[in-house]
């Protein structure tokens, strides 16, 4: 297996775009059919915290969240990892990592919103006890409460 390491924030918006295109196929519904890649591309380099997987010099898995500080939660916008890499860990590190960022940063929760047809993302958000709250036609919005985790520290 090709070494992995774990940055933030370290991408160029050329490198996001290009992951997002190498990945579009695999969210569900396809990424294109929701956003401009660009323009997400763009939004995600200049607004958002992202905790990145690289290979050399290939981003292979990504994630992206905003802080909401006011109401102490964050909310992740983007996991996707490349075909290549998937099955060695990287969304559950990717993952873990935003958790101890959560918890490092006193926030309440960390929110998400996930297509029902995603049964892949699903199962990796359970895995880390996130709850369903609320859903509407094609989504679920899915919690992880980590106040409560700070309580068991």
């Amino acid at each position: 297996m090709k070494s992995i390491r774990y940055e933030i924030n370290k991408s160029s918006y050329d490198d996001i775009k290009k992951h997002l295109i190498a990945c579009d196929n695999y969210f569900v519904p396809k990424l294109s059919k929701k956003v401009k890649i660009d323009e997400y591309s763009r939004k995600l380099i200049n607004n958002a915290i992202r905790i990145e997987a690289w290979s050399s010099s290939t981003l292979i898995g990504l994630i992206a969240f905003y802080i909401n500080v006011g109401n102490s939660f964050l909310f992740i916008t983007n996991v996707s990892v490349l075909i290549d890499f998937k099955g060695f860990g990287v969304a559950k590190n990717l993952m873990q990592e935003v958790i101890n960022q959560s918890k490092h940063s006193k926030l309440k929760e960390i929110k998400l919103e996930v297509n029902k047809s995603n049964s892949n993302a699903i199962n990796l958000y359970k895995f880390f006890n996130f709850d369903i709250v609320n859903e509407n036609q094609d989504n679920y919005l899915m919690k992880k409460n980590i106040q409560n985790e700070h309580k068991r520290l």
